[in-house]
């Protein structure tokens, strides 16, 4: 009984020392909840124009994971989870509104943050939205005629939210009406539509998805035929050949030019100034010119108020050279232009004769020189291609061989005697009946094919039996 109590006595010594350890080890203040988090940046407030995005932002700290949530101020103390159309983010810890309008002007919002020690309540924050407006109006507007062969119209931007401006126009007593617009940030523009002795009166206006702004001032001026610029040139014409290049004529209906600007494009492209003569010049004569293209040209008159409309455009096209091909002898021969593929062939070869090449010393490169029928690209330069032949190679006389007449053996059908062999020779075969080794084909049938039949009808026999056997029992 001493010894059993003893051992009881050891074994609770054991779990005191255990528990101790443990304890040790691992604390009960390790088991406890971790503290609540804290937030070190609390949301700010935002105004905005109806229209923009607003964005807060709460900066949180404490025991993983965190839960963000944001609320809305709604009536008598009550806070409700974030329930605006139009906002992203209501979990995490950025918040972003898009306002359309200003019914969210003034609305209180905050940010819950918890984990599972507890949660905080960040600040309150405002949202203040106010309506969009409609950019400021243009000032300082002006009108001037002359120098650009026109009416300049100048003014100041005031407003930072236009999307462009509405530019309008009335002479004399007569109504306002749309002219023309222009994009943002514009401050020019040039009418060009003027007469001597009319009054024109401008305003323009700043416009932008919010609406229009309030007019300019306006801005009038009264147009003088010394105002004027010169009335456009006519009836312009252009003819090539004669004189070495291209002859430009046209009509001058100014009298206060003090030139004309002569402009030019080849083909579709683009147009380019060219050349200029003075005051009352109505010809002008262009040497610049290749075959094969066309020109076309236009005219305007030139004084120190601006520029005339064009006159009329006028074309002509230059026929393209054409160079002379002779084909000695064959078909292919003419007039081609530089750059044009041309087909030659060579006429039948005269008997005892064959195609050999072609031929030329005007240094065209052939398609295939050995081909009686062939291509080259034409040079700028006449050509000539000549087909050359050759001898057809000498006959040649076959030599007839006859053929060896092999005569296959004789049958052997009779009996060989038969003989008795003396002492040391060999007993005679019956090659009638067995043939001989390797000789097969004269005659008789080889003797293992004779030996490889009889074994397999022996086998075959044996099998019958046995399958008959089997059936029977």
């Amino acid at each position: 009984m001493k010894t059993k109590a003893r051992a009881n006595k050891l074994i609770s010594a054991l779990l005191v020392i255990v528990m101790l350890g443990l304890f040790a080890a691992f604390p009960l203040t390790a088991l406890a909840d971790p503290p609540a988090p804290t937030i070190s940046t609390q949301p700010q407030n935002k105004s905005v124009t109806a229209g923009q995005t607003a964005e807060f932002k709460v900066v949180a700290a404490g025991t993983a994971p965190l839960a963000y949530q944001w609320e809305f101020y709604h009536r008598d103390g009550v806070w409700l989870e974030a329930d605006i159309a139009g906002y992203s983010g209501k979990n995490t810890p950025t918040l972003k509104v898009m306002t359309t309008d200003t019914s969210l002007n003034g609305r209180r919002l905050r940010c819950v943050v918890s984990n599972a020690g507890g949660t905080v309540t960040s600040n309150e924050a405002i949202i203040t939205v106010t309506a969009a407006m409609p950019p400021a109006a243009p000032s300082k507007l002006t009108a001037t005629a002359g120098g650009t062969g026109g009416i300049t119209l100048n003014w100041q931007d005031n407003s930072n939210n236009e999307t462009g401006f509405v530019i309008e126009k009335r002479e004399g007593g007569g109504g306002w009406y749309q002219m023309d617009s222009v994009g943002a940030n514009v401050t020019t523009y040039r009418d060009a539509n003027m007469q001597a002795g009319k009054t024109y009166i401008y305003r323009v206006n700043a416009s932008s998805a919010n609406g229009y702004s309030p007019y300019s001032n306006e801005a009038s001026i009264t147009i003088t035929a010394a105002m004027m610029p010169p009335a456009a040139p006519s009836s312009l014409t252009a003819t090539a050949g004669g004189t070495g290049g291209i002859t430009l004529n046209w009509q001058d209906n100014s009298n206060n030019e003090t030139g004309f600007v002569i402009e030019k494009r080849e083909g579709s492209g683009g147009w380019y100034q060219t050349d200029s003569v003075g005051a009352n010049v109505t010809t002008y004569r262009d040497a610049n010119m290749q075959a094969g293209k066309t020109y076309t040209y236009r005219v305007n008159a030139s004084s120190a108020n601006g520029y005339s409309p064009y006159s009329n455009e006028a074309s002509v096209s230059i026929p393209a050279a054409a160079y002379e091909v002779t084909v000695n002898p064959g078909t292919g021969s003419g007039s081609y232009v530089a750059g044009q593929t041309v087909t030659i062939t060579a006429n039948a070869a005269p008997a005892g004769k064959v195609f050999d090449k072609w031929t030329t010393s005007s240094g065209v490169a052939f398609a295939n020189a050995s081909g009686a029928s062939t291509t080259f690209t034409m040079p700028s330069s006449n050509v000539t291609v000549t087909a050359t032949y050759r001898d057809l190679p000498g006959a040649t006389t076959a030599t007839t061989t006859t053929p060896a007449v092999i005569t296959p053996p004789a049958a052997n059908t009779a009996m060989p005697e038969s003989s008795s062999p003396t002492l040391g020779e060999d007993a005679p075969v019956n090659e009638a009946i067995t043939g001989s080794v390797g000789d097969e084909n004269e005659g008789g049938f080889n003797w293992l094919w004779i030996l490889f039949i009889g074994l397999a009808g022996v086998a075959v026999g044996g099998v019958a039996t046995v399958l008959n056997l089997r059936q029977k029992t």
